[in-house]
């Protein structure tokens, strides 16, 4: 339907611009009466008005069959337009477009020492630092803008052009250039409003944002967030230090798409601005960091967002169970590695902290991190062994050992039994979860046993399903282990 609707939209407004005979009072006494236009408008934005209002007006069944009759009057006003008649031969088509002699200029091994470094053209200047802005970003042919070495043959040269826009970037950010022996390195920031089919008031638009994540200056044309500003127009690219350490990457990252979220502009930051070509994706974040990748938070769609910030929200809420931000680098490493590592980071901060639960945020965050991995972390198999864990104890758990004893004990059986048939680990399992049990408590009966066994079996399956021989390696027992503590602690304390 979209197609039926912007089809004929792009036609008229075609044929509007090529003739000014046709009229087009049906259309304008349309957008009087819906309020769409007062008389301000200039003449580009009435033939796009026109042509939607024409588009919406004419009646579905009758819109294709006026969608053909218009490219016919547009194909009719380019012949009148365009009589003289020009015939080229398929063959000279073929060479006006690939000619024959493309490549007889190439050389077959391009000579690297020759090239700018920054942009793959002819270099005409040695590459120094003085002539670099960003001499530690990488150029989009993925080279080291650098000085190397001292010898001029390895130092590599750049063009005029990228030259004197280093320079520019140099005048503009003199606080960016790295100083002698830093690590800091400038990376471009663009911020892209969206595309308008007619002018729109930015000032007006910044006034209807939701400003609770963000501060707005619309007189200026000003966006702040956490401790950064930035200047907003249709596209904006600006340059900002990269950050140095896990920790400013991460607040980096989580200020960007709040940003994001609260304007719903575009934003892509890349080592080096060389185009003002319009992004797809909403964020692109080019040589981001390695963490960022693997959680797949450094390109997202629009509809990603809500859900990338939602992962940043939680890994921040975990850290706080510690020692705040000066933790953010341990639990992103641990969420990076697997993603159960998450409830091993968790588990580990809690029995710090000796905090017995968890905040309802954190509790909420981590049931929605289970849905989101469902599948890797086997959730809906883990909860099912969680649940015969709950009959099987019924005081809520306190100790670390509360916590995990009885996956302990199983997976502990299961390994000195991997020889041993299935059916004949699961009853030994069981048997160890059934005494250690009875000694906890003198008063379990039936319903405890049966327990022990339903835990050994929902074990074992979920076992089966993730590892070939039924038995996880170290690390990964002991993620296991933590993500039972979390959600056995959760489940016992909820009740």
């Amino acid at each position: 339907s979209l197609a039926l609707i912007f089809g004929p939209v792009c036609a008229r407004r075609i044929f509007l611009q090529l003739t000014e005979k046709y009229d087009y009072s049906h259309e304008d006494e349309w957008l009087k009466n819906k309020g769409l236009i007062d008389g301000s408008e200039n003449s580009q934005q009435m033939k796009t008005l026109r042509s939607f209002a024409y588009a919406i007006i004419t009646p579905e069944d009758e819109l294709e069959n006026k969608y053909q009759i218009m490219l016919d009057k547009i194909a009719n006003i380019l012949e009148d337009e365009y009589c003289e008649k020009i015939t080229v031969e398929p063959e000279e088509l073929i060479d006006m477009v690939m000619p024959s002699n493309l490549f007889s200029d190439i050389q077959a091994v391009p000579d690297k020492t020759a090239v700018c470094l920054q942009c793959g053209k002819k270099g005409e200047y040695p590459l120094e630092d003085v002539r670099c802005f960003g001499v530690r970003a990488t150029s989009g042919t993925g080279k080291k803008i650098t000085s190397l070495k001292e010898n001029q043959k390895f130092k590599g040269r750049i063009c005029k052009l990228c030259l004197i826009e280093n320079q520019i970037r140099r005048d503009t950010f003199p606080d960016l250039i790295p100083k002698p022996m830093s690590k800091a390195e400038p990376i471009c920031f663009q911020i892209h409003m969206g595309d308008y089919i007619v002018p729109v008031n930015i000032s007006s638009v910044l006034n209807s944002l939701d400003k609770s994540d963000i501060t707005i200056n619309a007189e200026k044309k000003i966006i702040g967030i956490g401790r950064s500003e930035y200047q907003i127009d249709y596209h904006t690219p600006t340059f900002v230090n990269r950050p140095k350490n896990k920790t400013d990457e991460f607040y980096f990252i989580k200020n960007t798409l709040k940003l994001i979220s609260s304007t719903g502009f575009k934003v892509r930051i890349t080592p080096l601005f060389s185009s003002d070509e319009i992004f797809k994706p909403t964020f692109v974040w080019e040589s981001a960091p390695i963490w960022t990748k693997t959680l797949g938070i450094d390109v997202l769609r629009i509809d990603q967002i809500e859900g990338a910030l939602k992962e940043l929200d939680l890994i921040e809420m975990v850290a706080s169970l510690g020692r705040g931000p000066k933790d953010l680098p341990v639990v992103i490493a641990s969420i990076t590695r697997h993603p159960r590592g998450l409830f091993y980071i968790t588990n580990r901060l809690r029995i710090s902290s000796g905090k017995k639960t968890m905040s309802s945020d954190i509790i909420r965050g981590i049931k929605w991190y289970m849905e989101k991995n469902r599948g890797v972390l086997k959730t809906m198999e883990m909860r099912e062994v969680v649940e015969a864990a709950c009959d099987i104890v019924y005081d809520r758990p306190e100790s670390n050992n509360d916590h995990t004893w009885m996956i302990s004990t199983a997976l502990e059986t299961f390994e000195r039994n991997a020889k041993a048939s299935v059916d004949d680990r699961i009853q030994r399992a069981a048997g160890r979860l059934w005494d250690y049990a009875k000694r906890q408590n003198r008063n379990s009966g039936e319903k405890v046993q049966s327990s022990c066994m339903d835990f050994a079996v929902k074990l074992n399956a979920l076992l089966q399903k993730e590892y070939p021989n039924g038995i996880p390696s170290s690390d990964a027992r002991k993620d296991l282990i933590a993500q039972f503590a979390i959600m056995y602690n959760i489940a016992k304390w909820k009740k």
